[in-house]
């Protein structure tokens, strides 16, 4: 008799799901933080009279240290999110290589030294794993290498045979149908401090997934703004919850039995 494999999807899934809300957390508190006027205090403790900066600088100092901290922070936080989800990515790969009964130390350890945009490919080529928007999923990984690398400050590496450097990523975008057919562009109904607006005649409101892509080039620093950092966040729970739902439907077709949680964890809404 075969041995028998419990494979815990939940788990696996909560290794994107909690990288990703960790950096939702703590980019909330440390961009919060560079934003606020009010924040200036930058000495680490007055527990002793060592010091390393000094005692009082002027407001134009203060404001380039909180703006660099700003910068630290994104690009902290981003590169939170896309690590946590490689290693979900390379527990998919264990999993899809356990079930396929192709799993070799060297495979494994070769895909963990892949790029999440190798990673994206290699799930989808060999064994359908995949998601409706993984190219924009896979344009963040050369914006995280720009933050480890350059602190965030894109340069030549980054560019490649482009003149810029593109993050692309979905976002629920609001219009107005009206009953005639017209398509009129309206205030963002997502953003609590839109204005309101008055429709010409009756219609629809229509709520659409649609891209953004925000472009940077030699020179520039990356500066993303609350809203995009929101909008990033939530497009990659999206993609990791089609990655975990995709990867349940191959698992059913080499006659895995799902159980309960796993069931659940395929038909959350993620």
């Amino acid at each position: 008799m075969a041995d028998q494999v419990t494979i815990d999807f939940g788990k696996i899934h909560d290794t994107a799901i909690r990288g990703i809300n960790r950096a939702a957390v703590f980019l909330g508190l440390g961009v919060n933080a560079a934003d606020h006027s009010a924040l200036v205090d930058y000495h680490l403790t007055k527990d002793t009279n060592l010091r390393i900066l000094p005692g009082g600088v002027d407001d134009e100092i203060l404001d380039e240290w909180k703006k660099e901290f700003r910068v630290w922070v994104v690009g902290c936080g981003f590169r939170e999110m896309i690590d946590r989800v490689c290693v979900f990515l390379d527990q998919l790969h264990e999993v899809c290589r356990v079930i396929d009964r192709s799993s070799s130390e060297k495979i494994l350890k070769e895909f963990e030294f892949f790029g999440l945009v190798d990673k994206l490919n290699s799930l989808e080529e060999t064994f359908g794993i995949s998601c409706p928007h993984s190219e924009q999923l896979a344009s963040f990984y050369p914006v995280r290498n720009c933050f480890v690398h350059r602190l965030g400050k894109v340069g030549h590496q980054d560019l490649r045979k482009a003149d810029q450097l593109k993050l692309r990523f979905m976002r629920y975008d609001s219009m107005f149908v009206t009953s005639s057919g017209n398509e009129l562009k309206i205030p963002d109904i997502f953003d609590p401090n839109s204005p309101e607006f008055v429709t010409p005649e009756a219609g629809s409101l229509v709520i659409k997934w649609a891209e953004k892509s925000l472009s940077f080039f030699k020179g520039d620093w990356i500066v993303l703004s609350p809203k995009d950092l929101t909008e990033i966040l939530f497009f990659t729970r999206r993609c990791v919850g089609e990655l975990t739902k995709t990867t349940l439907r191959f698992a059913k077709t080499r006659g895995v039995t799902l159980d309960k949680n796993a069931e659940q964890v395929a038909g959350a809404d993620h």
